[in-house]
């Protein structure tokens, strides 16, 4: 492969006239502008493949080491099944199975076209050509390119002329493209249209939650050391938080995924900002009426200019998930204060002037804390001992 692709490199060079030229039919205007991109694909079909594919991982291992790889809390996630049909990115898997099924039925007409049985000892061999043989190339094509720069080469071969060039074929073979492509974009868009009918019934969802939650508050005050409706209260409380901490994290994924409705999901959050405000309000008179030992906490945090925010959000839900329904964390994206102007009136009142940030019971911590750290932190917010934080 590498003389292959080292002399295909070079003779594209060289031969650079046969570009595009209608005198040299199918070999100049298809396979010469083959040659030619295939260099280039090879370089994006890394970066495609480094981003989508092993940037997650190292993502995925640098949040574990910020927990300093304690996945106990994290245990119940496994078994907990939430996936529904408008998580998937129905443009990019319509497209995905569409080309799959287009490289498989070439195979299976190859395999036909030379009188070959497709074998059992060959399937292995087929799944790594589907999944893993272009990626190879592109290393292979990458390390080509960076021995031609240093000097290291081998020549190239002449070249015939005078060849036809199917026009009819090519066009069918861009139009049958297109059309692919059309369709999973197509198919996006009404997903779109989809999930802003499920986020917007979501949201009316919690203003009905909260109303409901804020008459519980309201009969609270007329009823005095009333255990069992403050602790049915909060319980209520504490899972209508976490759903709005699901919900608002699948419209944050929608709006990334989202074609042509960023502007209307963007409205969503703001909505979804304003719901988190009140329940955090609400979650303060809740603890002050019924006595709770309790701690909430205010994550002030930008999705654009705050690299480390990302990492403080990963401790936080580590904690979440020790505490559970004692440790209430409310977020509130920055990002979105052009829009809300209730935001800068949070800022100026704990005078949040970097971010990331944290408001605990009324006093600001700025900066990025470690898990130990926000570990005492919290600990020490609570108005009795408890066994969490004996570790």
């Amino acid at each position: 492969r590498n003389r292959w692709y080292k002399g295909g490199l070079l003779n594209a060079y060289k031969y650079r006239n046969l570009f595009l030229n209608k005198n040299y039919g199918d070999f100049g205007i298809m396979q010469m502008s083959v040659n030619v991109f295939n260099f280039f694909l090879a370089i994006a079909g890394l970066t495609l493949f480094s981003y989508f594919f092993l940037y997650p991982i190292i993502k995925q291992l640098w949040n574990t080491w910020l927990i300093r790889f304690d996945l106990l809390p994290y245990l119940e996630d496994f078994f907990t099944f939430k996936f529904t049909v408008l998580d998937i990115d129905i443009s990019n898997v319509f497209i995905f199975v569409s080309l799959f099924l287009i490289t498989f039925a070439t195979v299976v007409l190859a395999h036909r076209n030379a009188k070959e049985k497709v074998r059992k000892a060959s399937v292995f061999q087929i799944l790594y050509y589907f999944f893993l043989y272009y990626i190879m190339l592109s290393f292979i094509t990458l390390i080509v390119i960076l021995e031609v720069i240093i000097g290291k080469r081998q020549s190239g071969s002449s070249m015939a002329s005078n060849r036809k060039f199917s026009k009819k074929i090519y066009m069918a073979a861009g139009v049958f493209t297109l059309l692919i492509f059309a369709l999973g974009v197509a198919l996006g868009i009404i997903m779109d249209y989809q999930r802003l009918r499920w986020s917007s019934q979501a949201n009316e969802q919690f203003d009905l939650d909260y109303k409901r939650l804020q008459f519980q508050t309201i009969y609270l005050t007329y009823i005095q050391n009333d255990n069992a409706s403050c602790s049915v209260l909060y319980g209520s409380l504490d899972d209508a938080i976490s759903d709005l901490d699901y919900s608002l994290d699948r419209v944050t994924q929608y709006e990334q995924e989202s074609r042509l409705q960023k502007n209307q999901f963007t409205l969503i959050k703001r909505r979804y900002l304003l719901d988190n405000l009140k329940y955090w309000v609400l979650a303060r008179e809740t603890k002050r009426n019924c006595n709770l030992d309790v701690v909430t906490v205010l994550y002030f945090f930008s999705e654009e200019n705050c690299p480390q925010c990302s990492d403080l959000g990963v401790v936080l839900t580590y904690h979440k998930k020790i505490y559970e329904q004692s440790l209430l964390v409310f977020p509130i994206n920055v990002d979105l204060e052009k829009d809300e102007p209730v935001i800068e009136l949070l800022r100026k009142r704990y005078q949040v002037y970097s971010l990331p940030a944290i408001v605990i019971e009324d006093q600001k911590y700025e900066g990025y804390y470690n898990r130990a750290q926000l570990g005492d932190i919290i600990c020490s917010s609570f108005s009795n001992s408890r066994p969490e934080c004996a570790d």
